[in-house]
């Protein structure tokens, strides 16, 4: 199966939603403000990477979405450490 980037938003929002409504928002934020820099390009770095700025109290997101599953737990793992570190 094939997702695209909405079909990644909708699924992390829901499994989030399902443990924490603040989590949930914090993902929603994320995604509306294009925190999340989903796809891969020439001279992109591979892999994912959250950085957490602490100067301005967000993250960023550095992924490389192909469409798979494993990509979607990777957005919503990284994503993770986001959340962590807006609570720090």
């Amino acid at each position: 199966i094939q997702f695209t980037v909405e079909d990644c938003m909708d699924t992390v929002k829901t499994a989030f939603s399902g443990f924490s409504s603040n989590l949930e928002a914090f993902a929603q934020t994320a995604f509306e403000n294009r925190w999340v820099d989903f796809e891969p390009r020439a001279g992109k770095r591979g892999g994912a990477f959250c950085s957490n700025i602490y100067g301005i109290k967000e993250s960023r997101f550095l992924c490389n979405f192909q469409g798979s599953m494993n990509n979607i737990i990777t957005v919503a793992h990284e994503l993770g450490h986001g959340y962590h570190g807006q609570q720090m």
